[in-house]
């Protein structure tokens, strides 16, 4: 196995991911955070994962109806109970709700990859960029509001980068992955000097920089590293987290909505469930590059504090619209595929049940806000939007779809390290760090690997139980000492460097 010197280099002189090195503080950190999430949750099987993806299913399904264009692959921003499509502009949704959509039939094709749903998502793509991307002869091109517009906002580029990215990790179609690279170039522009860095909100606006186009847009920057390994977007991801973290993020972890020079604290600019989702993903993101528990420890840190100020602890609800806290929903699921720890899926999965028993009207359909209950004396909506149709398929099917992290020397991604797992390590000796998904040693694919997976022969990932299990259940403190204490023992010899696999 290689061996590292100070400088966070192998022993041919290869510079290692930056986590590696480090000194077991990170990892100190890691235990004393996992002490803090000891205590009660949520009864949870695995039925209740799979009543969520039929949930998102069906809500999806009756939205492609309700919603889409007659005779095109888009939608419209609203529609009622007498089948009235409006809203938006010339009829057609605005670019945030689209891509809020996209995302939803992301999850959907993830859940049943089948042909049908491949077209329903690429059909969708392909009209959305012929419809909404605007070529400008100064050649900044980028998403406008909606067809027919000359609008273009940062961040709603920013969240249509990630909607391409998360549809190219699923399909693999190269068009995705060129017009989120085009995208983020336009979401770039919105960078300047002023106010040390940050994204602007809109085109053309020179007021203060915006946490969500800057937030999103770094974590789209680390998406596109993952697909082509270009420097150039690691460092943009890097860069623009680390402005979030220095001018907008507060002492407890959540982030203003914006950066102010004076009264960034004043009541109108309060945090919101978005900013601390995107700051969960982001760094899960540079977590699944770098390797450096840093990140991870920085991801949980802002998970916590976010159910801390978001959720009401006896309904499991979030406050805020749904098309803020789909996002937050998306973290917790992602930071429990990342650290198994079954928490963090217990605040989603509460998020979700109570959007079902007390947010649905009797026709399926769903409100705005996801913190306050319908009112039982109006049992269905006269209208309803897109944007918060597509928020709750996303929060379903996401939770639904949540899968433990798979043990390392899982080399092919199965769940169970077996003699399968020995044979793609064996095709890919040589290949280079991020060849093969969880792998926790990093660097050139070589011995470390075999070592791995000789030594975890056997493990198979975590699942939920048929009966009923606590969501929220971990070791108990004294237990969770004992483990912390073998864990800062084993991260003398051992350093984590995971690689992204698809959620």
């Amino acid at each position: 196995m290689a061996t590292t010197d100070e400088a966070g280099q192998d022993a041919s002189g290869n510079r290692l991911p930056s986590g590696a090195g480090k000194s077991c503080a990170i990892t100190l950190a890691a235990c004393v955070l996992a002490l803090t999430l000891a205590g009660d949750a949520l009864a949870l099987d695995s039925q209740d994962l799979a009543s969520y993806r039929d949930w998102g299913l069906a809500v999806g399904t009756q939205s492609i109806g309700e919603f889409r264009r007659p005779g095109t692959s888009i939608y419209a921003e609203g529609t009622n109970l007498d089948g009235d499509q409006f809203g938006g502009i010339n009829g057609n949704a605005f670019i945030w709700a689209a891509s809020v959509q996209f995302r939803a039939l992301n999850s959907r094709y993830a859940l049943d990859p089948t042909s049908p749903n491949r077209r329903l998502l690429l059909g969708f793509s392909q009209e959305l960029h012929q419809r909404y991307w605007v070529d400008s002869a100064d050649g900044e091109n980028g998403y406008v509001v909606a067809p027919g517009s000359t609008e273009r906002y940062y961040d709603d580029n920013a969240h249509m980068t990630v909607a391409l990215m998360e549809g190219f990790e699923l399909t693999g179609d190269s068009r995705l992955l060129e017009r989120a690279i085009a995208t983020h170039e336009f979401v770039l522009e919105g960078e300047d000097s002023y106010q040390d860095g940050g994204i602007y909100f809109r085109e053309g606006s020179l007021g203060n920089k915006n946490t969500i186009s800057t937030l999103q847009e770094a974590r789209g920057a680390a998406m596109i590293y993952q697909a082509t390994g270009e420097q150039q977007y690691l460092d943009d991801a890097v860069r623009l987290l680390e402005w979030s973290n220095s001018h907008v993020q507060r002492s407890d972890k959540l982030y203003y909505q914006e950066y102010r020079d004076t009264n960034i604290g004043d009541i109108g600019n309060v945090p919101l469930t978005n900013g601390a989702g995107m700051g969960v993903l982001t760094n899960l993101e540079l977590y699944d590059i770098t390797g450096d528990a840093a990140y991870l420890a920085e991801a949980q840190r802002v998970g916590l504090a976010a159910a801390r100020q978001f959720t009401n602890s006896s309904t499991g609800s979030v406050w805020g619209g749904a098309y803020w806290a789909f996002e937050l929903v998306d973290a917790w699921v992602d930071l429990y595929q990342h650290s198994g720890s079954t928490r963090w899926l217990g605040y989603a999965a509460d998020a979700v049940e109570f959007i079902k028993n007390d947010l649905e009207d009797n026709n399926g359909h769903y409100g705005r806000d996801w913190h306050t209950v319908n009112d039982d004396s109006w049992p269905e909506l006269d209208d309803w939007l897109l944007i918060d149709q597509a928020s709750v398929v996303r929060a379903y099917l996401s939770t639904g779809l949540a899968e433990a992290p798979a043990p390392d020397g899982d080399y092919n991604d199965d769940g169970v390290v077996d003699a399968a797992d020995y044979t793609v390590w064996r095709a890919s000796v040589g290949s280079p760090a991020g060849t093969l998904p969880n792998d926790a040693d990093g660097g050139v694919i070589g011995s470390a690997q075999y070592q791995t997976w000789r030594a975890n022969f056997g493990a198979v990932r975590f699942t939920l139980p048929d009966g009923p299990f606590a969501a929220g259940a971990v070791p108990s403190p004294g237990g969770l000492s004992l483990l912390c204490t073998l864990t800062l023992l084993a991260a003398h010899t051992r350093r984590r460097a995971s690689v992204h696999s698809e959620r």
